[in-house]
């Protein structure tokens, strides 16, 4: 049987008065799991509707209120992944006298997606390893019952981890991104989005001689470090004077490898297959950097499984050196330039420390000898200074009786001024010309110059625009019609003083512009960036302007004649949007105007109209602004 109920009343009002409390029992569900909701309602006892929904109705299922409350259960299909949406309405009255009232409420409930969820196991032989050496991952994927996937696809980067802290994403996982809870059917979409999608080069290294002890080439065929990378240090008090330090037992011991690769990606693999275990290996070698890497393998299989593994190794040696150079440096700059000495051994080690530079002046201690206790750090600083611009090169390296390590970087060093450049153009008319120049007092040494252009055309100075033009990396519409109202009609003059690109490559490149142009051509004026883009009135005259121009120095312009032409001008000059100024649409109107005129269908009628209407002062000041 079924009965009807009327409520009388007004409009749906979902006040706090009228609505459900949705509460389930978990956060989050397995597929398969039965759910327990408690419904709280405002109404004593009644009858009520739930609904389950996601795009579209589930499930229906009815329950009784008693007291103000229901529990309903509701098995949960596995394929209602990553969740539905809930809708309950409750009918009944508060009291036996009351009036027949409604109440309604929503909520969400959660699912996982196990049933799509690949499992990866990341391994490595070992968790630590050497910086610069070979580095075996395997890989498996399995699947939530923990059977093996064969021919599974995978990704595999392995990162600075440090490094890839800075990006906020301390978890990837691609279900989480690919399956995302769906909208109730019923809930209103906000689909508005107002907000827009939108030199000083360093100089050649400085030559050999401008620092008292300039690097030397330390490295051999097979990076080796050279035996002679401490000479130069002898301890006094905490200082070294000019002396090796390197002990004998240096000759027996194995040659230390310079690090100089501090790339912070160790490795991406963007394509490895599982064979029929479902296993994968890959081999990288790692950066010279001592970090700790983090290794991440994103699984996809078909179009809707997927799954994340990770894990870490840590590039470490016994006994490390961890210089922290700045990322720059200016000319006239005095730093200290820091080293932190790490011993991982589990015994005490008499250590040296050493530096070297190139383009950067040591105006302190070459070196130190000092102890480093077991599991322990020490600091030592290296007071520089620079005196011009260029490539700074530096060399660390730390060295006890049984381990090393040497690391070398690089740094530009900037000119710590502006630039200041004075042009002066003039036509020499005699046989001789005297120029004064008055040099300013605080240039830095070896910095400027002067550059001197002569030719026997005035066109020289308009060579550098046009070919400023044609190298232009950009091309919306506004920037293609530039450059071919200037290959038009500078172009064929260029090439009669022989300063042109040549005929040939003139014509390809005004007909490639011209091909561009009329693809983004519609009923109403020209695309910024495409046909199908909101057109703007001026930017269109323009590339109107610049087909005429080219089609009446006898290029082929297609699908571009006088009643077309003159229909789209008439149509561009009526549809200025009523947001412009009074100025800005007279300007626009005119330019209209006089591609009428260069169209051969001049509208005299409209221009004395125009001019009538006119406000020089106006104008003028909205041309200066």
């Amino acid at each position: 049987s079924r009965d009807r109920l009327w409520v009388n009343g007004g409009d749906w009002s979902e006040d706090a008065e009228s609505e459900i409390a949705l509460m389930p029992d978990q956060r989050l569900y397995e597929p398969g799991a039965t759910a327990r909701i408690l419904l709280l309602t405002p109404i004593h006892q009644g009858h009520g509707l739930l609904r389950v929904h996601r795009e579209q109705v589930l499930t229906e299922l009815p329950f009784a209120v008693q007291d103000g409350q229901a529990i309903v259960e509701l098995p949960l299909s596995p394929h209602w992944y990553p969740g539905v949406a809930l809708h309950a309405t409750v009918v009944g009255r508060d009291g036996a006298d009351a009036l027949p009232a409604t109440a309604a409420g929503e909520g969400l409930l959660n699912i996982a997606p196990s049933m799509v969820r690949l499992q990866v196991d990341t391994r490595t032989p070992t968790p630590t390893a050497e910086p610069g050496s070979d580095v075996t991952i395997d890989l498996a994927v399995s699947d939530a019952s923990g059977a093996a996937m064969a021919d599974t696809e995978l990704s595999l980067f392995v990162v600075d981890d440090a490094v890839y802290a800075l990006t906020g994403e301390r978890r990837v996982d691609p279900l989480m991104e690919l399956h995302r809870a769906s909208v109730p059917a019923d809930a209103w979409l906000n689909l508005d989005d107002s907000r827009a999608i939108e030199s000083t080069t360093p100089t050649d290294q400085i030559e050999a001689g401008l620092t008292r002890r300039a690097l030397q080439i330390i490295s051999n065929e097979r990076g080796d470090w050279d035996d002679e990378v401490l000479t130069a240090v002898q301890v006094t008090g905490s200082r070294i004077q000019s002396q090796s330090v390197v002990p004998d037992s240096r000759r027996n011991s194995s040659a230390t490898r310079l690090r100089k690769n501090f790339d912070p990606v160790a490795a991406f693999q963007p394509r490895l297959l599982t064979n029929a275990a479902g296993r994968v290996s890959a081999t990288i070698r790692l950066p010279d950097n001592l970090t700790r890497y983090r290794i991440v393998a994103i699984a996809s299989l078909d179009a809707d499984r997927f799954g994340v593994g990770e894990s870490a190794i840590t590039a470490r040696l016994p006994l490390m050196a961890r210089p922290s150079p700045p990322r720059f440096l200016h000319a006239g700059d005095q730093l200290e330039l820091p080293v932190l000495v790490q011993n991982q051994t589990d015994q005490p080690l008499q250590v040296h420390v050493a530096a070297r530079t190139s383009g950067l002046i040591l105006s302190g201690a070459h070196g130190y000898a000092l102890t480093v206790p077991a599991q322990q750090r020490a600091r030592v600083s290296f007071p520089a200074l620079t005196t011009l611009p260029g490539q700074a090169e530096l060399l660390f390296a730390v060295r006890s009786q049984s381990h090393s390590d040497a690391s070398a970087h690089s740094l530009p060093v900037w000119m710590p001024a502006s630039i200041e450049r004075v042009a002066r153009h003039g036509v020499v008319e005699d046989a001789t010309l005297q120029q004064s120049l008055q040099v300013p007092g605080d240039v830095w040494p070896n910095q400027g110059g002067l550059k001197l252009d002569l030719s026997t055309t005035a066109l020289q100075s308009l060579q550098d625009a046009y070919l400023y033009l044609q190298d232009y990396p950009y091309a919306c519409s506004e920037q293609i019609a530039s450059r071919l109202l200037a290959t038009t009609t500078l172009g064929p003059l260029l090439e009669e003083f022989g300063q042109g690109p040549g005929k040939l490559a003139q014509d390809e490149a005004i007909a490639r512009d011209i091909a561009k142009l009329l693809e983004r051509r519609s009923w109403d004026g020209f695309g910024l960036w495409q046909v199908d883009e909101q057109v703007l009135p001026y930017a269109s005259l323009h590339a109107l302007h610049a087909l005429l121009r080219a089609r009446s120095a006898g290029h082929p312009v297609a699908a571009l004649d006088r009643d077309a032409t003159s229909a789209l001008l008439t149509r561009i000059a009526r549809r200025v949007p009523a947001s412009y100024l009074p100025a800005t649409r007279r300007h626009v109107q005119a330019y209209a105007l006089y591609l009428q005129r260069l169209n051969g269908s001049p509208d005299v009628e409209a221009a004395r109209a125009l001019l009538a209407e006119m406000d020089p002062a106006e104008d003028i000041a909205a041309a200066e602004t």
